[in-house]
């Protein structure tokens, strides 16, 4: 996900989002514009399968996630996505299933997020970068000036980084491993991703291709789409390596000579662009068990925010927040779970009010009571509880919102 202009503006919405500081979700009416129905089933997604991750089984069952899937997948059909944006539901769809009867996060034998300093991990050329989600303002007496998520940044073709597993590592893992990771790489990128052993993954054409440690082609995956995180992984039972993208196979081979993980992992070297939630585990594993939903963020909610920035105009943009925010206000506010910061709430107001050149406006119809009901939740900053005021004007917020936007 590029950061740009717009970028700057939403940096609130995607904390709130894809951070964790602000997550909620509604019930709500599908007779919202396109728009608005879009950023509500998103807003139920990210909610819902992070609630299942920490709640397991019981949650799965009954959390409601398979209708918030359903709508989010009719949304993109209905606003004319691109077809990686709808392929990435099934998968999702299938892991519920099985979460269903089973805990299906398996143990990992070596996981890096590439967030803190790590003797393991050798930099030669690459740097951990950062996308900024949240600008802090000291003044205000912000416990940050930035919050943000990071990751492996490779910007020339020369840059890489070895991580070591030697500790860890008696003898290479040959017999059954699973490599995970997400990758966003820059149009036109190429070359090794990622080594180790006697295989590299490598780019040709967007396309991620495997090798022996001589260069002949073990098999080839499907198009990347550039600039949008993909997450990308490898199976080897001792007799099949299988290619998983966004956790469908793609493609599998046998091969006589077996594959390893050694105590070194090389990443980049030739690919431009950023690698980041790198994990192995010493089997092999079904696909079911793939962490490709982790950050479901990178999955469902970095790509849909990247997509709907680059093709909506300002108004449509607008009614996208918002639905995406009430609908996840809502539920905050209606839940035992939860709690509604007015700090965070005015945050809300705020980028809600904020118009942003050609990138951001508020509609030209935008009725007056939506405008004060704004202009009420901007005046919350406490820390605590919620007075019965404070709550009155979330409620009124919420309403208004809703009812505008044809919510319910």
């Amino acid at each position: 996900m590029r950061v740009d202009v717009l970028r700057g503006s939403v940096v609130i919405l995607l904390s709130i989002l894809l951070v964790g500081f602000f997550v909620f979700s509604v019930e709500l009416e599908a007779e919202s514009s396109e728009e608005a129905r879009l950023g509500k089933a998103l807003a139920e997604v990210l909610l819902n399968w992070q609630l299942m991750v920490l709640n397991g089984p019981s949650y799965a069952k009954d959390g409601g996630l398979n209708s918030s899937l359903t709508s989010l997948e009719k949304a993109f059909e209905d606003i004319n996505s691109p077809s990686f944006l709808a392929n990435r539901i099934p998968p999702l769809l299938a892991k519920l299933e099985r979460a269903k009867t089973e805990d299906v996060w398996t143990y990992q034998f070596g996981y890096w997020n590439f967030a803190q300093d790590d003797s393991t991990v050798n930099l030669a050329g690459a740097e951990k970068d950062e996308e900024i989600l949240v600008k802090g303002n000291k003044d205000e007496g912000s416990d940050s000036s930035r919050l943000g998520f990071r990751f492996l940044k490779f910007a020339l073709e020369e840059d890489s980084a070895v991580i070591s597993v030697g500790e860890k590592l008696d003898t290479p893992l040959a017999e059954g491993f699973t490599l995970e990771f997400w990758v966003r790489f820059r149009e036109g990128s190429r070359g090794k991703i990622v080594k180790s052993g006697n295989w590299k993954l490598g780019l040709k054409d967007s396309i991620p291709i495997l090798e022996n440690s001589s260069g002949d082609r073990i098999l080839k995956g499907r198009e990347i789409p550039p600039n949008y995180w993909t997450h990308v992984s490898l199976i080897w039972d001792g007799e099949r390596v299988q290619l998983c993208q966004n956790g469908n196979p793609v493609n599998e081979s046998r091969f006589s000579s077996p594959l390893n993980v050694s105590k070194e992992i090389a990443l980049g070297g030739g690919m431009i662009g950023n690698i980041d939630e790198l994990r192995i585990k010493d089997r092999s594993v079904e696909i079911e068990y793939l962490n490709f939903d982790r950050p479901i963020d990178y999955l469902i909610g970095f790509p849909t925010l990247s997509w709907v920035q680059d093709s909506f105009g300002p108004e449509k943009l607008w009614h996208f927040y918002a639905g995406l925010l009430v609908s996840n206000l809502s539920l905050k506010f209606d839940s035992d779970q939860y709690s509604v910061k007015g700090e965070d709430l005015r945050r809300v107001g705020d980028f809600l009010l904020t118009e942003n050149g050609d990138n951001l406006s508020l509609p030209s119809a935008l009725p007056a009571r939506v405008v004060e009901n704004l202009e009420e939740v901007q005046e919350l900053e406490n820390k605590g509880e919620l007075t019965e005021e404070q709550e009155n004007k979330i409620g009124r917020f919420i309403e208004s919102l809703t009812s505008y936007l044809e919510l319910g």
